[in-house]
């Protein structure tokens, strides 16, 4: 009678019976298999967007502001001799404003300088002149103006004078682009040589402006 009673107990799924195996306690999915699934994205940067780049947005740039603020007073003295504001190099790239520049150049200046085609009653406005020691070497120097507050053109002569040239002077290389709102001028030299850059407003216009220079 006591076999009998221990078979019995032994019969049901109670652990240590002999001859029973205890049930597996793991969570499953819907397709019985155990769930190894784990969030993540789907670049390989450390951030938790969907982009390849390592900032918090959703695109694959670097985010810079470099944009010219038409706004903001820009307004600064002259460092250099005479008209001069500043010196600048290959690979200088400056933000600054017509308003509160000279008034030595005009219409009469730059078409007596052979300059470009302009009227004689233009530019009667300031202006900002920067001198450029091209290097030589047979390189271009590429001078890009970015005026998107004004109308602004730009020109280039060849001057190694400290007192700037008027009307008066005769000029043996001078050169613009009266673009609305840009100008580009290359200038190639085998050899040194100064110029003098002018930024100024047809109609007398004072704006912000953006200019640069690249030499290859």
């Amino acid at each position: 009678m006591r076999l009998m009673i221990l078979c019995a107990l032994c019969a049901g799924p109670l652990a240590g019976c002999p001859g029973t195996t205890k049930p597996d306690d793991t969570s499953s999915d819907d397709s019985g298999d155990a769930d190894a699934d784990t969030d993540s994205d789907t670049d390989g940067d450390t951030d938790g967007d969907t982009d390849g780049d390592t900032d918090g947005d959703t695109d694959s740039d670097t985010d810079s502001d470099t944009d010219l603020d038409c706004d903001e007073d820009l307004t600064g003295g002259l460092d250099g001799p005479d008209c001069i504001t500043t010196e600048l190099a290959c690979g200088d790239t400056i933000q600054d404003t017509t308003t509160g520049g000279t008034t030595s150049a005009d219409g009469l200046s730059y078409q007596g300088w052979f300059c470009s085609v302009v009227s004689v009653g233009d530019y009667t406005g300031p202006e900002r002149v920067y001198r450029f020691h091209h290097p030589g070497e047979s390189q271009t120097a590429n001078i890009s103006l970015s005026s998107p507050c004004g109308e602004l053109d730009l020109f280039a002569a060849y001057w190694e004078e400290d007192v700037c040239p008027t009307s008066g002077n005769s000029m043996s290389e001078c050169d613009g682009d009266s673009t609305t709102g840009d100008g580009v001028l290359a200038i190639w030299n085998p050899s040194p040589r100064t110029y003098l850059i002018y930024v100024d407003g047809p109609s007398g216009d004072e704006a912000n402006f953006e200019l640069s220079i690249s030499c290859d």
